[in-house]
């Protein structure tokens, strides 16, 4: 077999691989759902799905009896995991996670019901900054914006040089996030004095006045 033909046979295989191998630069990630006291929960509905970029679900399962999805092999990314109890009473919980070159186990905290209800009112920029642990400012960390529940869907944005970062969040409910490879911060945006229960509009109207006069920039603090 000369060169040439040796080169073109080389050339081929690779290509060969590469379809049949599409999982060759993913990481395994195992994903449980389970109540706070990590106690696994079966028969929760997960779904797996990109949040960054092309958004692409790779996964829709049922937990098992230990609270165990089928392990995924998952591109570097960052990720949404929706557990949603079709069969039962447990509201749904929405767990973001980001996958490097490694694998990775994750645990979904289930949500508790709730003892009373919220009103999603319309969404606004927030604005964060991130410091890391030197106390300059953290670039390119991943930022996240929901409610808890993914009813008003999610806002991603990463921080510029400076450190900022500005996203969309729903009035009431609001929940952000911060993924800077293996560390995460999560924490509300900010409180409501009173839950609101049936409001009318004028209510809600300047629910969404008042907050917008008392906010104010969300510095948070990355810690090794």
């Amino acid at each position: 077999m000369n060169s040439a033909h040796r080169l073109a046979t080389a050339i081929v295989l690779f290509f060969v691989v590469s379809i049949l191998s599409p999982t060759l630069h993913a990481a395994t990630v195992k994903i449980r759902t389970a109540y706070p006291d990590h106690e696994g929960v079966s028969k929760v509905l997960v779904i797996v799905r990109s949040i960054e970029g092309q958004r692409v679900e790779f996964a829709r399962e049922l937990s098992g009896p230990e609270g165990w999805i089928p392990s995924l092999e998952l591109p570097a990314g960052v990720y949404e995991a929706i557990a949603t109890c079709p069969y039962g009473y447990l509201p749904t919980t929405v767990f973001d996670f980001s996958v490097g070159d490694e694998p990775a186990t994750m645990e979904i905290p289930l949500r508790l019901p709730a003892t009373d209800q919220t009103v999603n009112l319309n969404q606004m920029d927030w604005h964060v900054r991130v410091i890391g642990d030197d106390g300059q400012p953290a670039l390119n960390v991943v930022v996240i914006g929901r409610n808890e529940d993914a009813s008003t869907g999610v806002s991603v944005a990463r921080t510029d040089a400076r450190g900022l970062a500005t996203i969309s969040v729903p009035v009431d409910g609001a929940l952000i996030e911060v993924i800077s490879g293996k560390q995460s911060w999560s924490g509300p945006a900010y409180h409501l004095s009173n839950r609101i229960f049936d409001c009318r509009m004028r209510c809600l109207m300047q629910s969404e006045r008042t907050l917008q006069k008392l906010r104010q920039p969300l510095t948070i603090r990355l810690h090794k």
